[in-house]
């Protein structure tokens, strides 16, 4: 590779290191000292989910302690031609420099093995390297605190293979704003009642569970359940109204992550859900930890979920799903030398 140091003796050197990027997955090896040809078996697995369309992306660079570090060459390849390698190959490749151009950057040896994931609902393969997926759906029955205020939640998994980053990923975050009244809430008491009335029975007629119908009429869970024992629905409906609708806030994210795992049975999923109100600091609200030994025996090896934060009144709809990798009773990741 190139030299941008100059060693203890006056001779031309780098402290080579290697980032490796695709899709919004982002590595960095160890730093070779010293060097001008380091090897680094350095090792990772990166999930796939567009073959057609996503690349690996490599980026060398010279470590410096006072100044930034320096570019030393890059490389782009489709996963498309990586998948056609065999598991025991290894290619030899030209780095490029900042403007594309091959021939003074030197060169870079790297091998890959692309690995099938399967579903096992019965938990035979519980044991073996495999891939844990973690969707968050959306957090209702939040406490309104007033405009401004962000929530979101932090996804982490235990267990996962070497060099994957450890640290949590999480959702957008969702705004709180100023809540807007139904237009119920205009109409006056009877007008207003009736209205509710017949939403409340629209709701009951599809057998809509208490926690979805407080979700749908912007109330607490436990107020709709109180009205709900009333005799005359028209009283049920202008209690609803009286007690002040738009009581709760629901966050809606629909994000999944994943996590490749060393064995998918003893790994843990953690959603930490997080507020942070305006010109304060963040807060925890709460954290669940699910187990993926729990998905031995589901169908599909997939679980969706309504669960209470504990020490909080929120319901967060998360999503759950555990794939092993077929080929292999343990992992080869892309191996990178140079």
């Amino acid at each position: 590779v190139l030299a941008k140091d100059m060693s203890w003796l006056g001779r031309p050197s780098s402290d080579p290191y290697v980032v490796v990027e695709c899709g919004g997955y982002r590595f960095q090896s160890p730093t070779c000292a010293h060097t001008l040809s380091p090897t680094f078996e350095y090792t990772i697995v990166v999930p796939v989910t567009e073959v057609a369309h996503q690349r690996v992306r490599l980026e060398l660079f010279d470590e410096d302690l006072v100044t930034h570090d320096d570019f030393l060459g890059k490389l782009s390849l489709p996963v498309e031609r990586i998948m056609t390698w065999r598991p025991d190959e290894r290619v030899t490749l030209e780095l490029e420099d900042e403007h594309g151009a091959k021939g003074k950057s030197g060169t870079v040896t790297i091998g890959a093995k692309w690995e099938t994931l399967s579903v096992d609902a019965t938990g035979n393969n519980a044991d073996k390297p495999g891939l844990i997926f973690a969707g968050v759906d959306n957090a209702s029955n939040l406490t309104r605190t007033g405009a401004g205020t962000k929530y979101w939640v932090k996804v982490a998994c235990s267990g996962l293979l070497p060099n994957f980053p450890k640290v949590a990923d999480q959702t957008d975050k969702v705004v709180e704003e100023d809540p807007k009244p139904p237009p119920e809430a205009t109409d006056g008491g009877v007008v207003g009642a009736e209205a509710m009335k017949r939403r409340m029975a629209i709701l009951k007629k599809y057998d809509m569970p208490e926690e979805e119908m407080a979700d749908v009429l912007h109330v607490k869970p436990e107020v709709l359940r109180s009205c709900l024992l009333m005799r005359s629905g028209t009283q049920a409906a202008g209690s609803l109204l009286a007690t002040g609708r738009i009581s709760a806030l629901t966050a809606t994210w629909e994000t999944g992550f994943e996590f490749p795992v060393e064995r998918a049975a003893d790994s843990v999923v953690t959603f930490t859900l997080m507020r942070q109100q305006p010109m304060g600091s963040e807060e925890v609200l709460g954290t669940y930890e699910a187990p993926a030994s729990g998905l031995c025996g589901v169908a599909n090896a997939t679980s969706f979920r309504n669960i209470e934060v504990p020490g909080t009144d929120v319901r967060l709809r998360i999503k759950l799903g555990m794939r092993y990798f077929e080929s292999a009773s343990s992992v080869e990741p892309v191996t990178v030398s140079v």
